[in-house]
């Protein structure tokens, strides 16, 4: 309300902060250089190497992958080193942190978007994918919002063989490729 006298439109990047009174809003999610699919190495199935351990929910991602072909680093590199990382994988593990500071917490970022451009299928959470929906249609990102979710969703990836792999990478590189490229 603070900025509704001084603007004509407000945009955010966040579902969550849609409906809080902002006058003419609109949801616009980032966009990321998006490059030809290429066909990609991949030596793990599962990868997930993040920004922040805390609020992408390291902890408790380790904890439920055990047993998968995964590989995580916590360590901050240069993006090329970060890109080559996750060139690597098949799935990329973006996030699962439902709740932050004791607030429900958790919608995809930049990283999700980037590893969608690079044709990896992305396992992460939209604390307000109905806003997302309403704004761009449906996205093949594979949601969690729960343990049990994540387990199911984890498990379900991992039972598929490759040619439903390349399926689904190829539609989560089509939608990145259309609806948040430059």
């Amino acid at each position: 309300n603070a900025f509704n006298p001084y603007v004509a439109k407000s945009i955010t990047a966040l579902g969550e902060l849609m409906n809080l009174g902002a006058i003419n809003e609109t949801y616009l999610v980032g966009a990321v250089e998006v490059p030809p699919l290429q066909t990609n190495i991949q030596t793990h199935k599962f990868a997930h190497y993040p920004s922040s351990a805390k609020v992408k929910g390291t902890t408790e991602i380790i904890d439920m992958m055990q047993g998968y072909d995964f590989h995580y680093d916590t360590n901050i590199v240069p993006f090329p080193i970060q890109h080559k990382r996750r060139r690597e994988c098949s799935v990329y593990i973006e996030l699962f942190k439902p709740e932050l500071n004791g607030n429900p917490y958790g919608s995809f970022g930049i990283t999700a978007l980037e590893a969608a451009g690079m044709g990896k299928i992305v396992v992460t959470q939209n604390l307000s994918n109905a806003v997302y929906i309403k704004y761009y249609g449906d996205n093949p990102l594979v949601l969690c919002d729960t343990v049990d979710a994540f387990k199911k969703n984890v498990a379900m990836l991992d039972s598929l063989g490759k040619p439903d792999i390349n399926q689904l990478q190829l539609s989560t590189y089509n939608w990145v490729n259309d609806n948040h490229s430059y």
